[in-house]
């Protein structure tokens, strides 16, 4: 169908999104980011400690027909790079994105985008590939853990929205190489009355 509303914001909420976060003042916070690419401002990544390496990248390519969900051409080569880069150095990876590539999920409150090709894409192909160990990504609000094989990417779906409780995840990087991974609930004793936002006035 035509595009809606939300086409034409796209590019509007990654400007506005990059200005605060990875623009700030017109310069670029990240020195490892596509250079070049659609995704220059809403993709980077940072190494921590020299044992971890998180890659964050932009599930939403922008084009004239509308808005192609999934991780590609130029901002895949950085990303295979940036894996392999850390891999080498023998890194934990985890690459983190807006939406599940593995269904189904828990879910409340959400649109339910997922990746349409699911494990088939070649973003799912590329983390395999790659061993990147753990992929984290929201769109749901709920808590879901799911894994193809013993050896694919763990993939973690997470986020919250206004209701009794907000999960929050809780990562431990041991010497030998551990990951361990703790989900914790922070209780909502008290809200205010302006509570109906705009996606948490449905209870699916």
């Amino acid at each position: 169908g035509a595009p809606d509303n939300r086409y034409y914001l796209v590019e509007h909420c990654k400007s506005a999104w990059a200005d605060h976060f990875t623009r700030p003042g017109g310069r670029a916070r990240y020195h490892r980011r596509p250079v070049g690419t659609a995704s220059e401002f809403t993709a980077y990544a940072v190494s921590f400690a020299d044992a971890l390496t998180l890659i964050t990248v932009d599930m939403f390519m922008h084009h004239g027909g509308g808005v192609r969900l999934g991780v590609f051409h130029g901002q895949l080569r950085w990303l295979t790079q940036e894996i392999r880069r850390a891999k080498r150095k023998g890194h934990v990876v985890v690459v983190q994105g807006h939406m599940p590539i593995m269904w189904p999920t828990r879910h409340y409150s959400s649109g339910r985008l997922r990746l349409p090709e699911g494990r088939q894409s070649t973003f799912y192909r590329t983390l395999d590939r790659e061993d990147v160990d753990v992929f984290l990504c929201g769109e749901v609000h709920d808590s879901t853990a799911r894994q193809h094989g013993r050896r694919g990417p763990l993939q973690i779906s997470h986020g919250s929205i206004f209701r009794d409780a907000f999960p929050f995840l809780v990562g431990r990087l041991y010497e030998d190489g551990r990951l361990v991974l703790d989900l914790h609930e922070a209780l909502v004793e008290e809200a205010s009355n302006e509570s109906r936002l705009w996606s948490s006035d449905r209870s699916e």
